[in-house]
């Protein structure tokens, strides 16, 4: 359908509107014929691979900062600001 687009626009001469909507449009067509050829490419390759991923999240953990140490004890409220629980 994009070769067919293609030469829709190229035969245009008299640059109709509505011919190029419709080329367009054939575009537009295509695309759902363009992504299976790129899943199917995707496919076969190291990207589809279980570890390939796990390797990059290894090495992303990694680089990210641990969690911050609580090294302050928690504050004690005064005695009148402290809310007693429901029994």
């Amino acid at each position: 359908m994009l070769k067919k687009a293609v030469i829709v626009v190229a035969t245009n001469y008299k640059q109709i509107h509505e011919i190029n909507i419709f080329a367009a449009v054939l575009i537009v067509q295509s695309l759902p014929f363009l992504a299976a050829v790129a899943i199917a490419t995707l496919e076969g390759s190291r990207f589809n691979a279980f570890g390939y991923w796990r390797s990059i999240e290894a090495k992303v953990a990694a680089a990210l900062p641990g969690p911050a140490e609580v090294t302050e004890s928690p504050v004690q409220l005064p005695a009148d600001k402290q809310v007693e629980t429901a029994q």
